[in-house]
């Protein structure tokens, strides 16, 4: 939970492009090894996938000018029986759905009030897609206390390993046989 004068001292940047954001920022609120969350990941899916004029990455900072919060999104259009809405997702298609708000556990929460605030005043958009975002119980809690109508979706988890180390302390960990077969074929 979280004070009403919290609101008060965030502020909402967007920036266009995920280039105009500096790494060491992002890392430093990236807590998870999730690649599809990794500042290379979203740029590269950014410059391939979206026009420059789509990408909408927020920047949501504490009156101080500390970044608590990168939501990385862009802005497109679907049509539904033939008619045009407008919308917001996260920087993600079918194969990467595992993008979602960057901001630290404590201020998970503030970040998300301050820019939907932001987004209900300043934006015009018909729809937001959040895909497993929607599957936190923060979040949900959030939209419902704002009122805000959503609808879940079945959850869609694209496989990877999460791999601890480098490639030579877990070659050194294969068996002598395997380790010599395997050199042995990459000559």
């Amino acid at each position: 939970s979280f004070l009403i004068k919290d609101l008060l001292i965030m502020m909402i940047s967007i920036l266009k492009s995920a280039n105009d954001i500096d790494r060491t920022l992002w890392d430093s609120l990236l807590k998870h090894k999730i690649p599809f969350l990794d500042y290379d990941w979203i740029r590269i899916w950014c410059n391939n996938f979206v026009r420059e004029q789509q990408s909408k990455i927020y920047l949501v900072s504490k009156k101080s000018g500390e970044v608590s919060g990168i939501i990385p999104l862009y802005e497109h259009q679907e049509k539904q029986l033939g008619i045009p809405f407008k919308g917001f997702s996260f920087t993600a298609n079918s194969h990467s759905y595992r993008t979602q708000l960057i901001a630290s556990p404590q201020d998970k929460g503030k970040v998300l009030n301050a820019w939907l605030d932001n987004i209900f005043k300043n934006e015009r958009f018909d729809f937001i897609k959040f895909k497993e975002f929607l599957l936190d119980e923060e979040v949900l809690n959030h939209l419902e206390n704002k009122k805000i109508k959503f609808s879940l979706e079945e959850e869609k988890r694209p496989p990877y390993i999460d791999l601890e180390g480098d490639w030579q302390n877990y070659f050194n960990s294969l068996r002598g046989h395997f380790r010599r077969n395997l050199r042995r074929r990459l000559r």
